[in-house]
């Protein structure tokens, strides 16, 4: 588990993501509601190769909220921080941040 100044860290290093409780929360957006699900389906083959899967919400605006948490502690691990590199990777050059 991760804590204080490794959990700030961590954060500071993946700049996308914000903690929400025990959360890793990761807002974008497509161009539109079919590159959103492209998006998704590009975060789902990574997730698969890894093993571990985020939550995924989109609204009918192509807005997507990538959600990472620990299914077996509370907490962030260094797992939950690899999951958030994958969605990141998948995402590289493609989303756009949502608006806050």
């Amino acid at each position: 588990m991760l804590r204080g100044w490794e959990l700030r860290r961590a954060l500071a290093d993946r700049p996308a993501w914000r903690l929400e409780g025990e959360r890793l929360i990761r807002r974008v957006h497509g161009r539109d509601f079919v590159q959103a699900l492209e998006l998704i389906q590009a975060v789902a083959m990574q997730a698969e190769d890894f093993g571990r899967h985020p939550s995924v919400h989109i609204d009918e605006f192509g807005h997507i909220t990538f959600s990472i948490s620990n299914p077996n502690h509370a907490g962030i691990t260094v797992a939950e921080l690899r999951l958030a590199d994958k969605v990141d990777a998948a995402l590289a050059g493609h989303a756009q941040p949502a608006a806050a």
